[in-house]
């Protein structure tokens, strides 16, 4: 609370414009330096949101990549629909993962990658050139592991229903990850309906 009650006040200071006609009286000097507890409180923000080592398990998935979309048919097998490439850089001190990607007949994304030590969570926020919307998922697990699965919840306009979408990040190898889209088949099955194959573009000799 004491983070986003600060953050708005910061907005609201760089956000309001002096009065030009409202000039300190002559012989009087204009603002001074901020209150000391203003900056205690930058500095027990910056400590408090340093990065930990949940940021260090997704370091892997920092760098510049290929990708491959892809559809999953009844069968499993994977139908490659588009190609593209998508970059991940950490922003902000290492605090999160800049995401951005570029796909042909599927449009541009971005977003970020990150670990909110206050709610102990991942958090995947994404937009894209084929959406107004902003999607945020809320993960838990070790992309390197069984993956971070995350879960994702909306309301459908038309109906009033609750959607909840989940999908699956998952580290293969130090050079190939993968991010699973769950769904319902054409026969009511819950599975994997969509693959995203990101694999890693060699460094330059």
């Amino acid at each position: 609370m004491r983070a986003l009650v600060f953050a708005c006040v910061l907005f609201l200071v760089g956000c309001q414009a002096p009065d030009p006609r409202r000039g300190p009286p002559p012989g009087l000097a204009g603002p001074g330096p901020a209150p000391v507890e203003l900056e205690a409180q930058v500095a027990e923000l910056a400590a408090a949101s340093r990065p930990t080592s949940m940021h260090a398990r997704i370091d892997p998935l920092a760098g510049t990549w290929t990708v491959r979309l892809c559809e999953v048919e009844d069968d499993f097998r994977e139908r490659e629909w588009s190609r593209g490439t998508a970059r991940l850089a950490w922003v902000h001190g290492g605090r999160f993962l800049a995401w951005t990607a570029e796909l042909e007949r599927a449009g541009t994304t971005s977003g970020f990658l990150g670990y909110d030590v206050r709610n102990q969570q991942y958090q995947l926020l994404m937009i894209s050139s084929l959406s107004t919307g902003m999607g945020v998922a809320y993960g838990y697990g070790d992309v390197s592991g069984q993956g971070i699965r995350f879960t994702q919840e909306a309301v459908d306009p038309p109906s009033g229903r609750r959607l909840r979408m989940t999908s699956l990040l998952r580290l293969l190898d130090r050079d190939h990850f993968v991010l699973d889209a769950h769904g319902l088949d054409a026969k009511g099955v819950d599975r994997v309906v969509r693959r995203t194959h990101y694999e890693r573009v060699p460094a330059a000799k």
